[in-house]
């Protein structure tokens, strides 16, 4: 793209980061009640472990100190990586989606700076939560050990990129599917328990361990959480690197291809 045309580009895609993020700010209200109910788990779960490990010091190579501290960080990262399909299913079956497919924008950038922008708003709300809970826990802060490398930051923005193509792929299934709720609901479980929102893989039964790290779950979630605490030799960090990327391309192609066919579908019943 020569420069001539990239400004104006830069300056479109600017603009729509900005509408995005003044419409964040808007329902800010009703983000604080979606973080609320995320937090509970954040309180609850380390609380249920701790009862859990008695006069033990360590439960499967985790001490309290780091159990709390990888609860803490899923946290964190969740509210920065975690996208979700509801938008694009939405704008697909009450047919909003041929508003947005006459703009000078695309529908794919459109939602993922949407995503991007709610997740940063969503973030920002969050600090004053998160400084609580740390204080709930600052009996089992621990600092030594964290990374916050590029190895970290890399881990993470491509856990960010493989949650939105994930979600991508599953708001196509809107073009072919009537109701996809189900669907959505049978996701957020299934994806949440093998990305380690629940509970570290480690204390999971080796059969279910071994699954989930082969699926793309684990990769938005429990890799960048352990990579920042620490808990991976740098084989297994690169590794991981390279297993997020290949998951994302692997699943960008899938959406882009549902996209494509699920658009002559829509176009055919729709406009």
């Amino acid at each position: 793209m020569q420069a001539a045309s990239l400004t104006p580009a830069l300056r479109k895609w600017r603009a729509v980061l900005g509408l995005h993020f003044q419409d964040s700010l808007a329902y800010r209200a009703q983000g604080v009640v979606w973080i609320l109910t995320d937090i509970i788990p954040t309180v609850t779960l380390p609380l249920m472990w701790l009862a859990a490990y008695g006069d033990r010091t360590h439960l499967r190579g985790f001490s309290k100190e780091g159990l709390v501290a990888y609860y803490l960080a899923v946290s964190v990262v969740s509210n920065l990586v975690f996208a979700h399909p509801w938008e694009i299913a939405r704008d697909i079956k009450d047919g909003r989606l041929s508003i947005y497919l006459t703009r000078p924008f695309t529908y794919y950038g459109f939602i993922f700076a949407s995503n991007l922008t709610w997740r940063l708003v969503r973030t920002m709300l969050y600090i004053p939560f998160f400084l609580v809970i740390l204080a709930i826990f600052r009996h089992y802060l621990s600092w030594g050990g964290f990374q916050a490398g590029w190895e970290f930051w890399a881990a993470l923005i491509l856990a960010h990129l493989l949650s939105f193509q994930i979600a991508w792929l599953l708001g196509m299934a809107a073009f072919y599917l009537v109701e996809v709720g189900g669907i959505y609901e049978f996701w957020y479980m299934i994806g949440g328990f093998l990305a380690g929102q629940m509970a570290p893989l480690e204390l999971l039964p080796e059969a279910v361990r071994a699954a989930a790290q082969v699926m793309p779950f684990s990769y938005v979630l429990w890799f960048p959480v352990q990579v920042f605490l620490g808990n991976l030799p740098q084989e297994a960090v690169t590794r991981g690197l390279l297993v997020q990327a290949a998951w994302t391309v692997v699943i960008w192609l899938a959406g882009q291809a549902l996209w494509r066919a699920g658009l002559r579908k829509f176009t055919a019943v729709g406009i």
